[in-house]
C-alpha cells in the first residue's frame, strides 16, 4: 500500500514539474470579483438573480483543468446590501455540492444547463415491438437553485476520478486525487474568504453515493497531514480545509466489505446490461450463498484467494 502511494505521489510530482518545465506558470489563486456573468434563474415560478463565477481553476499547478475547476454562484441581492432568509453577504453559509459518482471524474455543478447529480433521463419506449417506457421519475429538485433561494452562496468543485488518463495512458485521477481536489477547492474558498460573499467558516459539503463518501471524508479529515504532500504538489492555497458540516446521501464508505456484500447479493448472477431494460436472472441458490459465506469466514480463506474467485466469477461483467 505504501509503495503504491509513493509511486502515485512520484508520478503526480513529475507531471507537475513537467508542466512547469514546459512553461506553464503557477496560476493565481486570488479570486477575481470582476470576472462574472449575470444569470436569471427560475425556481417554483420565482426569479433568482445571481452573479456566476464559473470555471475557476482552484490550484496553481493543475493536472487536468477540465475537472479541477470551481463554479461559484452568489445571489445578486447580497451586492445590493440586502438579506435573504436572515443571511447577509458576510454571514451566508457556503453550500458545497459535488457531482462525484462511482469515484469517476466529475464536472462542477451548474445553476443551469445540467441535470442535478444523480438524475437520469426517462427511458425510451412505447413503439411497436419495444418494451413500454417505465413511468418517468419524479422531477428532482435542483439543489443549487434551492440553496440559492434559501440565501446560500453556492460553490461547486469538479474533481478528478479513477478513469482519467494522460496522453501517455497514465492514470491521473486515482485515489486520493478526488478528495485532494475537493480539499484544494475548500482551501481556495477559505483563502479568498474576505474577497467574496459567503462565510468560509460555514462550508457545507454535499454529495451522493461516492460523492457522499467524499463529503464524509471532507468532514472527517480536515487539515489532516496525510494529504499535505498531495495538496502541495497541485499548488493548493495555504489555508485550512476543514468544513462546517456534511450532507451525505447514501455515502459509500465501507469499501472494505462492499465486495463481499456484492458477492453475497449477486453470487451466481453473471449477466448485466447497463441502462436496461431490466433483465430477470435466476436467483442464486441460497445453499451456494451460505456455503460461500462459511468459506469466507474461515481463517484459512485468505484475501487473495477470495479475490481470485471473485474475479473469475465476474470476468464477463
Amino acid at each position: 500500500m505504501e509503495t503504491a502511494k509513493l509511486k502515485y505521489f512520484a508520478f503526480v510530482t513529475l507531471l507537475s514539474l513537467a508542466n512547469l518545465a514546459f512553461g506553464q506558470k503557477p496560476l493565481s489563486l486570488v479570486f477575481n470579483a470582476k470576472n462574472f456573468s449575470h444569470q436569471e434563474l427560475t425556481l417554483n415560478g420565482k426569479t433568482i438573480k445571481v452573479r456566476a463565477y464559473e470555471n475557476i481553476i482552484y490550484v496553481q499547478n493543475p493536472v487536468d483543468t477540465a475537472y479541477q475547476k470551481l463554479n461559484i454562484y452568489v445571489p445578486e441581492a447580497y451586492y445590493q446590501g440586502l438579506s435573504i432568509n436572515g443571511y447577509t453577504a458576510a454571514t451566508a453559509p457556503i453550500f458545497f455540492p459535488n457531482n462525484v459518482g462511482g469515484y469517476m471524474p466529475a464536472q462542477p455543478a451548474k445553476a443551469r444547463g445540467n441535470a442535478p447529480s444523480g438524475a437520469m433521463p426517462a427511458p425510451p419506449g412505447g413503439a411497436p415491438g419495444q418494451i413500454p417506457a417505465a413511468p418517468a421519475r419524479p422531477t428532482r429538485p435542483n439543489t443549487v437553485l434551492e440553496a440559492l433561494a434559501h440565501g446560500y452562496v453556492v460553490a461547486s468543485a469538479g474533481a478528478r476520478g479513477r478513469s482519467l488518463k494522460d496522453a501517455n495512458g497514465k492514470f491521473t485521477g486515482k485515489a486520493p486525487a478526488g478528495i485532494v481536489d475537493l480539499k484544494a477547492a475548500v482551501r481556495y474558498l477559505v483563502f479568498n474568504d474576505k474577497k467574496m460573499p459567503g462565510d468560509a467558516r460555514k462550508i457545507i459539503s454535499n454529495g451522493t453515493s461516492a460523492g457522499g463518501a467524499m463529503s464524509t471524508l471532507l468532514g472527517a479529515t480536515g487539515n489532516h497531514p496525510d494529504y499535505e504532500p498531495y495538496l502541495k504538489v497541485v499548488g493548493a492555497a495555504k489555508a485550512s480545509d476543514d468544513i462546517f458540516a456534511v450532507s451525505a446521501y447514501c455515502p459509500i464508505i465501507n469499501l472494505d466489505n462492499s465486495d463481499a456484500a456484492y458477492e453475497w447479493q449477486f453470487e451466481g448472477i453473471h449477466t448485466y446490461k447497463r441502462g436496461g431494460p431490466m433483465q430477470s436472472n435466476p436467483p442464486a441458490p441460497r445453499a451456494n450463498a451460505l456455503k460461500l459465506e462459511k468459506r469466507m469466514r474461515s481463517p484459512s480463506f485468505g484475501k487473495s484467494q477470495w479475490e481470485k474467485e471473485f474475479n473469475q466469477r465476474n470476468s464477463n461483467l
